[in-house]
């Protein structure tokens, strides 16, 4: 059985809670830390993302912890491969995420992204927008069919809180754990660490 973190969207492998979760579960137990930029960053694929992963998890059993798009790329990996995830957890999964941006970015700036081709991220990087063309084949929100909880703040201001309601709503196998947070979750990672101790790593042994 195989540990993996799936990073959010303009983040990577080094992310804050990725790496915080990796330094405290060891040694007992491995984090793994996929890279989702496939092929880059700046030219993202979620299929290329998905390919990888498929390449990544051959022959084994995994237990996902996938925040934001990476709690999307999780929920798609495991409706297309159920048996090779067992359980998961996501923290503030990114549904719904193309229909979401003209919220998040404004009418002005959406433009802006469509006529230039990119869009300025985090650290001096940007993404393309062939990215948006990239998502829309594939299903918003995802049915997971194995044991899934899922970490949502209140104060989520990316991802609104209700879709994860909604989504637990429909599906008898997700749990939600609503915490007094943001989209960072910052505040809530003992909370996380507990749950992924306790129901990924503790009922999957």
């Amino acid at each position: 059985m195989r540990l993996a973190y799936l990073h959010g969207l303009g983040s990577g492998p080094q992310s804050y809670k990725g790496t915080l979760l990796r330094e405290r579960l060891a040694p007992e137990h491995e984090l793994e830390l996929p890279d989702l930029n496939q092929p880059s960053l700046e030219q993202l694929d979620p299929v290329a993302g998905l390919e990888h992963l498929d390449r990544l998890t051959e022959g084994d059993e995994w237990l996902l912890i996938g925040s934001s798009y990476g709690g999307w790329m999780s929920a798609l990996f495991q409706a297309r491969h159920p048996e090779r995830v067992r359980r998961m957890v996501l923290l503030c999964p990114g549904f719904g995420l193309t229909d979401r941006w003209p919220s998040l970015l404004g009418a002005e700036l959406m433009a802006q992204w469509q006529e230039t081709g990119w869009l300025p991220l985090e650290r001096g990087s940007r993404l393309s927008w062939s990215f948006l063309d990239r998502c829309r084949p594939l299903d918003p929100a995802p049915a997971v069919t194995c044991p899934t909880w899922i970490v949502h703040g209140r104060h989520d201001e990316v991802v609104p809180f209700e879709s994860s309601v909604a989504y637990a709503e429909a599906h008898s196998n997700v749990e939600l754990i609503a915490v007094d947070d943001d989209h960072g979750l910052t505040a809530s990672v003992d909370r996380i660490e507990a749950l992924v101790r306790e129901e990924l790593i503790g009922e999957a042994t």
